[in-house]
């Protein structure tokens, strides 16, 4: 038996045990629930079902949940930037010889019509499970994160360097968890802000089943103005993230998965500011625009970025004692085919030039909190792949 049918199960035993009062909580929990998917799921031109029986709705492009946020009520789409930095266009494996290019999963069907995005229909188990596991957006670098620990490398924090954007190409893994109530990421964050007023974009992938259902490598973007104290949300679950894409959805999962001492297969994942009056926040993978945040939602961030991370983290509720595994399951110290890998850094410099440049060794610092269980290796020239680096670990007992 699932922890949803537990919940619902629980549900009506607390209903019949205390007679009308029970049912009085039932019933504004059920209307809660529904008031919830009916803000979420917005009316639909068509919808497609895929194999896993995933059910994705084309809603149109301007019904989106997005809009619904106060800043954003009279909000005109853009479907493209008004400028693209250099170096966006470049294939997404750009001069690798170590990493294959992963394939994003399709739609069935080629796809929503010109005009709609597809968005993922939310159902009352998704938000059952959400409810009952405790689910937490908070980010890492947030003060007291319980059972959440990283391993990344940053920019390093000094206020004569701001940044515009910045990519990677992120070696695709499976992370194993211990529990349905963990999860496991890599990402690319940019951020601005104090602690508590924190504005930050992460885009990237992650094994997530409270937030997804599965145990698949699936994409995941994630935003906050106030390091999720009272703001923010994953893809498309709350107004912020203005989809435009037609065929690529948020929760996409992303294969083959790279094999240990065998083939490896990545993504290029890219964020970056428009560099116009509106502040945008654009996201692609492998140069495919998939939508943005608008400059409008941010406070800190609708300038620039001034710290860049990229790395990987798990998230356990308090009281687990053994922590999933992060990247491939395995430490930096084995290399490559076998540690998770980020080749291909680069990022944008607020300059004249608005390109995407190759990370300098000296401008990032490698960061752990749990270095028996989790480790990230140093920036690295690795051949044509510029500069790169290991990361990852076997999870296990890490303390908390």
């Amino acid at each position: 038996m699932g922890l949803i049918d537990i919940a619902i199960i629980l549900l009506f035993v607390s209903a019949i045990k205390h007679g009308g009062e029970g049912r009085s909580i039932y019933r504004e929990e059920d209307f809660e629930l529904e008031q919830q998917l009916n803000l979420l799921n917005k009316p639909y031109i068509k919808s497609i079902q895929n194999k896993d029986g995933r059910i994705y709705d084309c809603v149109h492009l301007y019904k989106q949940t997005a809009l619904d946020h106060p800043n954003l009520l009279h909000h005109k789409i853009q479907m493209r930037p008004t400028s693209l930095p250099k170096g966006l266009t470049t294939s997404s494996s750009g001069g690798s010889s170590h990493v294959k290019p992963s394939e994003i999963e399709q739609l069935e069907g080629g796809g929503c019509p010109i005009g709609t995005v597809p968005i993922k229909r939310v159902t009352k188990e998704d938000l059952i499970r959400i409810r009952t596991r405790s689910f937490s957006n908070v980010h890492l670098h947030t003060v007291g994160s319980p059972g959440a620990h990283y391993a990344n490398t940053s920019t390093k924090t000094s206020g004569d360097f701001v940044y515009f954007g910045a990519q990677a190409v992120i070696v695709t893994n499976n992370p194993t968890l211990c529990a349905d109530t963990q999860s496991s990421e890599t990402m690319i964050s940019v951020s601005n802000g104090v602690p508590n007023e924190l504005n930050s974009i992460d885009v990237g992938w992650t094994v997530n089943p409270t937030l997804y259902g599965d145990n698949k490598t699936r994409l995941y973007t994630r935003w906050t103005i106030d390091g999720y104290r009272n703001t923010g949300c994953y893809n498309m679950m709350c107004p912020g993230f203005v989809q435009t894409s037609s065929n690529i959805a948020l929760d996409t999962t992303l294969w083959p998965i790279s094999t240990y001492n065998g083939h490896q297969f990545g993504s290029k994942f890219s964020v970056f500011r428009e560099n116009s009056s509106t502040g945008n926040w654009w996201f692609a993978i492998n140069d495919n625009l998939v939508g943005y945040w608008p400059g409008s939602i941010f406070t800190s961030l609708n300038g620039f970025a001034s710290t860049i991370v990229w790395g990987g983290a798990t998230r356990s509720p308090v009281g687990v004692l053994y922590k999933p595994e992060m990247g491939s399951g395995h430490f930096p110290s084995e290399g490559f085919g076998k540690a998770s890998l980020f080749e291909q850094l680069q990022l944008i410099p607020v300059d004249e030039k608005y390109e995407f440049r190759d990370l300098g060794i000296q401008e990032t610092e490698p960061v752990t909190d749990k270095p028996n269980c989790y480790g990230v290796g140093d920036i690295t020239e690795l051949g044509p792949a510029k500069y790169s680096f290991y990361f990852g670990g076997p999870g296990g007992i890490c303390g908390y």
